[in-house]
């Protein structure tokens, strides 16, 4: 046997496990191969620019419906609705601004913990079938 073929066995195990820390520490590793990878920040003003990032002004309403799925959001089509955008929701819910009579995908996704869950609430506002306006809310519910 030579040193390739003994080595081989242990390369594999380090790559699996290399790919497997990825994944729990990235989250869904594909949309970080292909590019698309939405992270995650508590402050929405950041947030906002960072999906704007990966989706601008003009692109297609199914191109942002499909990123958003392979970053794990949840998303609803919403026709003539209406929504808030909130910056500090724990003072006020009344406080948001209101959007309405607008087409947009609400968009969800939550990362709970021992001791909290954090909630992301994202509209993605669309006009002949091509992005608008991204608006995100965050919350922080816990201990």
């Amino acid at each position: 046997m030579n040193i390739l073929q003994k080595l081989l066995i242990p390369i594999l195990v380090v790559i699996v496990c290399i790919f497997l820390i990825a994944c729990c520490w990235v989250g869904n590793i594909f949309p970080l191969l292909l590019g698309e990878k939405i992270w995650l920040y508590k402050n929405p003003d950041v947030m906002e620019k960072e999906i704007l990032h990966r989706l601008p002004v003009g692109s297609s309403v199914d191109k942002a419906k499909a990123i958003m799925k392979r970053n794990g959001f949840k998303c609803k089509d919403i026709q003539n609705g209406v929504y808030y955008r909130y910056r500090d929701i724990r003072i006020d819910y009344s406080k948001g601004t209101k959007h309405s009579h607008v087409n947009f995908l609400d968009c969800e996704i939550n990362k709970p913990s021992l001791i909290n869950t954090q909630y992301w609430w994202t509209q993605i506002e669309y006009k002949n079938e091509s992005v608008t306006r991204v608006s995100v809310s965050y919350r922080n519910v816990g201990l």
